[in-house]
């Protein structure tokens, strides 16, 4: 499973963003990951740093779909501020992925969401990335 060239620094920067959360938000908070690879970064590494299994957009993590989460607490790895405003009345920038030997790609803004505006299984086969 590729990783990116700073996955420690992203899941720990994410671990941080879930753990900051109140105790009792933490198990309604879902960790959506964008790519495959961080969705299963986190699955993978995430017990260590005390976090959930992930939900992911990509491949076969689209498929198990959004779990028993609706929504209402996402941190989100990977995607556009400008589309979350589009699911979501509340987008905060709680971290930001970059490394000067890293692709392109690998370089994302982490965020943390909170009031949907439409359940997030409303919204799941609006997200899905099969690339």
């Amino acid at each position: 499973m590729p990783i990116c060239s700073d996955g420690k620094k992203w899941r720990r920067k994410s671990a941080a963003s879930y753990n900051s959360l109140p105790a009792d938000i933490r198990p309604k908070t879902a960790i959506l990951g964008s790519t495959f690879s961080q969705a299963g970064a986190i699955d993978l590494f995430g017990p260590k740093f005390g976090l959930p299994n992930s939900i992911g957009l990509n491949q076969s993590y689209f498929l198990w779909g959004p779990r028993d989460y609706t929504g209402e607490s996402v941190v989100v790895l990977g995607l556009s501020r400008e589309q979350l405003e589009g699911y979501f009345n509340s987008v905060e920038t709680v971290g930001n992925v970059s490394h000067p030997y890293s692709m392109p790609y690998e370089h994302f803004p982490i965020y943390y969401c909170r009031q949907p505006k439409i359940s997030l299984a409303q919204v799941w086969p609006k997200l899905k990335k099969w690339s």
